[in-house]
C-alpha cells in the first residue's frame, strides 16, 4: 500500500489491515510522519513531536501483533493528543507561555488508556491557549490553521480583530433615528449591548449599563497591571487637561483610561467561542467548512423577486442550499459583493459586468465608511524593559478635536510595547519602544465598493477615499501635533529616547505633515455602511431597519454593512448587538 493511500485510511480500516498483517504499524507510522512533515509547516498542528519514541512503539506493536497478541482496534494506530493532556516525562504546555517548560510526572488517564490499548503516540497537538476557546489561535506557539482552508477561521472578524470591546456613543444612534430608523435609538440598542456581555469589571454590580450573564466576556486591565508605558501616557494626558475615564463604555464619557477588551487572561473571546461554542450540538445548526457563496437565487415570477436559496461551491462542486429566509452576514465587504453578484445593485455597474439586474439598488457598495488609523512610534531608552509577551494595548484616549462639532470624533490607542512595522520586517518578539494609533473616529470622507470581476473568489475593488474631506485632514494634523506634544511631559521623557515617526522634518510645515499623513494612513479595519439601513424614501438605503432588503422578499442582511454611518467606536461589540437585535426582529415576526 502506498503512502498516499495509508494516511487516508479510517481507523477501523487501518486496524483491520494491521490485524490481518496486511499493513505494518511501522509503515503506517512512517507514512503519517511523512504527511506531517509535508503539511505541518502550513498547518502548525503540533506543539511537540515524539516521532522517535513513536517509532519504537510501532516496532513493539508489530512484534506483538506478529506473535498473535493483538490488543484491539487501536493497536498500532498512530495518534496524537492535545497538549492539554498530561504525558509523563513529555512537555505539556497547555498552549500557554506559563507552562512552556512543564513536564508532568504522570499520564492523564486517557493517555494511559490509549497506551494500554496499543496506540502509537506521535506527539502533542496545538490548541487555543489554556483550552479557553474553539479556534486555533495561539499567540505563544503560533496559530493552528484550518486544514480545509488555511485562510479561513470560524467566528468572522471577532476571531482576528484587535479585541477592543468599546461601545458606540448615544449620539451615533441619535443620528440613525434621525435618518428614519426609529427602532435603533440608544435605549433600543442598550439591552442588546448588556445581553451579549459578561463585564468582569462590573459583574457583581452591573447597573444599567453593563451585562453580567452574556456569552462574550469583557474586562479591563486594572491600574496595578499597567505597563510603564501605559502609566506614562495616562499621566501625560491628565497633565494636558484630558479627564480620566474609568469606564469608556458608559454613555457621555470621554478622556483617557483603560480599554474595554474581550480577551480575559489573554484569551480571545470571539463569537466562535461565545456563541457557536455552546451551540454546535444543536440539531438546527450546520457549520460547513470550505463552502463559498456564489450568489443568491431568486424566484422572479412574483410581484417582488423572492430569495429562496444560495448557489454555493465546495471542492469544485456547485450546489444549491435552500431556505425560507436567507440572511447575509458576510460583513461589510462580503455582503455587498454577494448582493452585486446576485444582481442587486446599481444597474449600470451590473450591466458593465454582464450581470442580470434583479433589482436596481444604487446604494449597494456605496457609502463605505471606515476609521482611518495612523501610527506614531517612539524608541525607548536602553534601560526600559519591554516585554514582548506583555499586553501592548491597555489604554485609550477618546476626545473631541478642537473646532469640531462631532463629539468624541478622535481616538488614540496607546501601545505600551511596539515593534517595527510588519511590512518593514518587524515582529512583536522584537519590541523597539512605545507607540500610538491615532484614529479618526468619525470621518466625513466616504468610499465605495465595486466588483472587480464576476468571480466570487476575487476580492472586490475597494476605494476607501480616506481623508478626501479637508476637515478630516485638519483634524488629523491637529491630532498628530497633540500626540507629539505629549512626549515633552515628565512621565514620557523618562521612557522615550527619541521619536521614530513622524520625524521633525515631517512636522516642519503643514504641507510636509500632510504628505507624511497621506503616505502612512491606513484602514482601521472598521469597514461599514456598504448596504445601509434606511426608509424607502432614501434612494441610497439598501435595507429597512429590520435588515430586510428593499424590494426583495425573504432576504435580510445583518452585519456592519447595514450601519447608516460608522459608529464612534470599534465596530466589534456593535456588530454583535446588531446580530442580537435582528435575531429578535426575526423571532418576533418583523
Amino acid at each position: 500500500m502506498t503512502y498516499s493511500q495509508t494516511y487516508e485510511l479510517s481507523i477501523s480500516k487501518a486496524s483491520e489491515l494491521i490485524r490481518n498483517k496486511k499493513l505494518s504499524p511501522v509503515d503506517l507510522l512512517e507514512d503519517h510522519i511523512k504527511r506531517v512533515e509535508a503539511k505541518d509547516q502550513h498547518l502548525n498542528s503540533f506543539i511537540t513531536r515524539t516521532f522517535d519514541e513513536a517509532m519504537n512503539q510501532a516496532r513493539i506493536c508489530e512484534q506483538e501483533i506478529t506473535a498473535g497478541n493483538w490488543k484491539g482496534p487501536l493497536h498500532g494506530i498512530p495518534l496524537a493528543v492535545k497538549d492539554l493532556f498530561y504525558t509523563k516525562d513529555i512537555v505539556t504546555t497547555i498552549g500557554s507561555q506559563k507552562y512552556k517548560s512543564f513536564i508532568p510526572t504522570f499520564n492523564a488517564t486517557v493517555v494511559d488508556k490509549l497506551e494500554h490499548a496499543g496506540a502509537v503516540m506521535m506527539g502533542k497537538l496545538n490548541m487555543h491557549e489554556l483550552a479557553f476557546g474553539t479556534t486555533g489561535k495561539n499567540s505563544v506557539f503560533g496559530d493552528c490553521h484550518n486544514p480545509w482552508n488555511t485562510m479561513k477561521i470560524t467566528g468572522g472578524s471577532s476571531a482576528i480583530n484587535g479585541q477592543v470591546f468599546l461601545r458606540a456613543i448615544p449620539e451615533d444612534f441619535d443620528n440613525w433615528v434621525a435618518w428614519g430608523n426609529d427602532k435603533w435609538g440608544f435605549q433600543d440598542i442598550l439591552p442588546y449591548y448588556n445581553k451579549l456581555e459578561t463585564d468582569m469589571t462590573y459583574q457583581e454590580n452591573p447597573g444599567d449599563f453593563h451585562g453580567s450573564e452574556g456569552p462574550i466576556i469583557c474586562h479591563r486591565f486594572p491600574e496595578e497591571e499597567w505597563l510603564p508605558g501605559s502609566k506614562a501616557f495616562v499621566e501625560a494626558c491628565l497633565k494636558s487637561g484630558y479627564p480620566y475615564c474609568e469606564d469608556a463604555n458608559l454613555p457621555d464619557t470621554d478622556g483617557v483610561g483603560p480599554i474595554p477588551l474581550n480577551n480575559p487572561d489573554g484569551i480571545r473571546w470571539s463569537t466562535a467561542i461565545g456563541y457557536l461554542g455552546i451551540s454546535r450540538s444543536r440539531l438546527n445548526l450546520t457549520i460547513r467548512a470550505n463552502v463559498e457563496v456564489k450568489k443568491i437565487l431568486f424566484d422572479t415570477t412574483r410581484t417582488k423577486p423572492q430569495a429562496y436559496g444560495v448557489a454555493v461551491e465546495s471542492k469544485g462542486e456547485t450546489f444549491v442550499a435552500e431556505g425560507k429566509d436567507i440572511i447575509l452576514s458576510a460583513g461589510a465587504i462580503g455582503s455587498p459583493q454577494i448582493l452585486l453578484l446576485s444582481g442587486i445593485g446599481p444597474k449600470s455597474h451590473l450591466t458593465e459586468h454582464g450581470l442580470e439586474c434583479i433589482l436596481d439598488a444604487p446604494g449597494v457598495g456605496q457609502n463605505l465608511r471606515d476609521h482611518p488609523l495612523l501610527p506614531l512610534k517612539w524608541a525607548t531608552k536602553p534601560n526600559v524593559d519591554l516585554d514582548p509577551f506583555g499586553p501592548s494595548g491597555q489604554i485609550l484616549l477618546r476626545y473631541t478635536a478642537n473646532g469640531s462639532s462631532l463629539k468624541n470624533d478622535m481616538i488614540v490607542y496607546f501601545g505600551a510595547v511596539t515593534s517595527k512595522r510588519r511590512d518593514q520586517g518587524g515582529t512583536k518578539s522584537e519590541p523597539i519602544g512605545i507607540g500610538a494609533g491615532l484614529g479618526l473616529n468619525l470621518a466625513l470622507s466616504k468610499g465605495e465598493l465595486k466588483l472587480a470581476t464576476t468571480d466570487h473568489t476575487d476580492q472586490p475593488h475597494l476605494d476607501f477615499n480616506l481623508l478626501d474631506d479637508p476637515e478630516d485632514m485638519r483634524r488629523y494634523r491637529e491630532g498628530v501635533r497633540m500626540l507629539v506634544s505629549l512626549e515633552n511631559h515628565h512621565s514620557m521623557r523618562e521612557l522615550v529616547d527619541y521619536r521614530l515617526e513622524p520625524t521633525d522634518e515631517d512636522l516642519a510645515t503643514d504641507e510636509k505633515l500632510e504628505e507624511w499623513i497621506r503616505k502612512n494612513v491606513g484602514t482601521g479595519h472598521h469597514v461599514s455602511c456598504t448596504a445601509k439601513m434606511g426608509p424607502t424614501s432614501d434612494p441610497m438605503s439598501v435595507v429597512d431597519q429590520h435588515g430586510k432588503v428593499h424590494g426583495i422578499e425573504n432576504l435580510r442582511v445583518a452585519d456592519a454593512s447595514i450601519m447608516p454611518d460608522c459608529v464612534r467606536a470599534n465596530t466589534n461589540v456593535t456588530v454583535m448587538a446588531i446580530g442580537e437585535k435582528v435575531s429578535d426582529f426575526i423571532k418576533n415576526g418583523f
